[in-house]
């Protein structure tokens, strides 16, 4: 960046060098042109001498221009204009010919004979096609000759004074008084310029030592940046290390694991018992059913209501009982849990060196048994959602059956219903429908919310259904739906909405599921977090081409700045607030795909946001990935 600046700066001081030197150059052959022109004789008239610059560079016309402004020549008023072809030049009155154009002198001699037009030129190699060239000399002053033969050809007569002074500038400004404030003016610019020009030569140096010691200073900072690495690779060593260690203690967590399926085993036996239980219960209130039937219609009309409620509240205990089963289940799950964490604080005592490295590793350790985690309380929720299930049932026939008893009634004409008054009956009808309706109401939120805890546990057993060290050929569109209804919530918490594509109707691959499941969660969690916190979108696309399987995940987020594209799957690199990311999330979903001997590619899109796109070969290949 400091070579850019000085090279930049060096530059500039050269171009506006070169512009002054330039300008003062322009100006002084303007003067020339002007003074010299009026030491010939030219017709009295109205109209402006017309002066002609055919010249590729426009420096010297715009400097003429200017100058003419306020300048005449034989009282005349000066026009300039600039050529864009020499076809042209015997209408005007005075051509200057840039240096450019030295090689056609001749031609544009011929195209003038006959007129009386006078001619400059610039540095010309042969002065025989020249009437009046401007030339530097050994100092660089501008000077000029006279072709005398030329001019008298084309009727061009230059004055004596004139004359007299040829090749001098210092005689003919002496001659045609021009000692004037403008060439003083210039004189003192050139003497300024100089002077400019030692000052930049002096900074040129300063500047040169400067970079001379940044050069030293930078070849000092590489040298500390190799010991650096150096210390980074011994670190990473340490690391590994301490990996294995962790390896260790993971088998050790997964022996206790067998402890708590013993465990689980006995709660299994323990539900078989409370089974039995619900059942004996439901055969007594089948023969109380049987002896309500036998009293007289009139005493089931009246006491229908308190029937219902019998079964409410039965229903109810039955409720209760399931929540106090799942009650203790999670105490005994707490337990163990409080177990776990006793061995696991003892262990944390023998990695306190590694600080929040060894925190990062544990939790990806960690994310590794979340579906063993996440299967057992699937496990847990079915089995009292069964009896829930069953339950329901069961008092959905009780229901009809007392709905049939009771239109019965209603329906014949037996002496019991028609000692009943016409208001009376009305008030038992109307607290029938209402307790019917208040039932079926009871009734369908109960199976919307089975059905519910039903879907989710269906999430949660498709996100942990395999071993990790298992490969199992699995169907990627059912992966993916698993990952959207787990992070629903998250998305719709960000008003993020989630489409997905697909181009056939199974997507089936070889691969290990839990870690597949876990890039999904990375990826499409971190898209989430990217969307504005309104209208954000993010898209899910996959394909089968080939023998490659093909996910894109695109969002209308931030996008990721150019600078940190080539380090987002560095282990520990995040662009998220502290506390907010670990940086692991994409380095273990990059080692995830390797692992599947896959690819894994970001790129920004052209507008906004980012495109992760994820190639999968559809059979894994053990030894290749070896």
């Amino acid at each position: 960046m400091t070579r850019v600046l000085l090279k930049t700066s060096l530059l500039l001081i050269i171009w506006i060098h070169h512009s002054q030197g330039q300008v003062s150059e322009n100006y002084l052959k303007s003067i020339y042109l002007v003074k010299i022109a009026n030491n010939f004789k030219w017709e009295s008239s109205t109209e402006p001498i017309k002066i002609g610059v055919l010249s590729k560079k426009k420096e010297f016309y715009t400097t003429l221009k200017k100058y003419s402004q306020k300048q005449n020549i034989g009282g005349r008023s000066l026009s300039v204009i600039l050529l864009q072809s020499h076809k042209t030049i015997k209408l005007y009155d005075i051509i200057y010919v840039g240096e450019e154009n030295n090689k056609a002198l001749f031609e544009y001699r011929s195209e003038i004979k006959g007129a009386k037009t006078l001619m400059f030129t610039n540095k010309a190699p042969n002065l025989e096609n020249s009437m009046i060239n401007f030339y530097q000399n050994y100092n660089q002053r501008i000077k000029f000759n006279i072709n005398l033969p030329l001019l008298r050809k084309h009727q061009l007569e230059p004055s004596n004074s004139m004359l007299v002074g040829v090749g001098s500038d210092n005689d003919l400004l002496s001659r045609f008084n021009e000692n004037d404030s403008s060439i003083v003016l210039q004189r003192k610019e050139e003497l300024k310029l100089k002077v400019q020009n030692l000052k930049q030569k002096n900074l040129l140096k300063k500047i040169e030592l400067r970079m001379d010691s940044i050069k030293n200073s930078l070849k000092i900072k590489n040298e500390e940046i190799i010991d650096k690495s150096l210390e980074i690779k011994q670190i990473n060593k340490e690391l590994f290390n301490q990996k294995q260690h962790l390896k260790k203690i993971s088998k050790k967590i997964l022996s206790t694991s067998g402890k708590l399926k013993e465990k689980e085993f006995k709660i299994q036996n323990q539900e078989k018992l409370i089974g039995n239980q619900a059942f004996i219960f439901e055969k007594q209130q089948n023969d109380i059913k049987n002896q309500d039937t036998i009293l007289e219609k009139q005493e089931n009309l009246l006491n229908l209501k308190e029937q219902y409620l019998t079964y409410t509240y039965i229903f109810s205990l039955v409720l209760l009982g399931i929540l106090l089963f799942a009650v203790i289940t999670f105490l005994g799950k707490q337990k163990s849990n409080k177990e776990l964490a006793i061995r696991n604080e003892k262990l944390k005592k023998t990695l306190d060196t590694l600080q929040q490295t060894q925190a990062k590793l544990i939790q990806n350790e960690k994310m590794a048994s979340l579906g063993m985690v996440t299967a057992g309380m699937a496990h847990e929720i079915n089995n009292p959602m069964t009896f829930v299930y069953a339950g329901v049932n069961v008092l959905k026939s009780e229901i009809n059956t007392y709905r049939n008893i009771i239109q019965g009634l209603i329906s014949s004409n037996n002496n019991a219903v028609n000692s009943i008054s016409d208001s009376e009956l009305t008030h038992l009808l109307l607290e029938y429908s209402d307790t019917q309706k208040s039932v079926d109401q009871t009734i369908s939120d109960i199976e919307l919310g089975a059905k519910r805890v039903t879907d989710i546990v269906n999430s949660l057993q498709n996100f942990s259904r395999l071993n990790e060290d298992d490969v199992k050929i699995i169907d990627l569109k059912d992966a993916i739906e698993s990952t959207l209804k787990i992070l629903n919530s998250h998305a719709k918490q960000k008003k993020v909405s989630i489409s997905t594509e697909t181009n056939s109707n199974a997507l089936l691959i070889e691969c290990f599921p839990a870690s597949i499941n876990q890039v999904f969660v990375n990826l499409i969690s971190n898209a989430i977090d990217a969307c504005p916190s309104e209208n954000g979108k993010i898209n899910v696309k996959a394909s089968i081409q080939k023998n490659i399987c093909l996910i894109k995940i695109i969002d209308n987020g931030c996008g990721i700045e150019k600078n940190n594209i080539g380090k987002i799957f560095d282990p520990f690199f995040t662009t998220k607030s502290i506390g907010e990311g670990t940086g692991l999330g994409l380095s273990i979903s990059y080692n995830i795909i390797k692992k599947h001997n896959g690819n894994i590619l970001v790129e920004n899109n052209q507008k906004y946001g980012v495109c992760f796109t994820l190639e999968i070969p559809i059979k894994y290949n053990k030894a290749e990935h070896v």
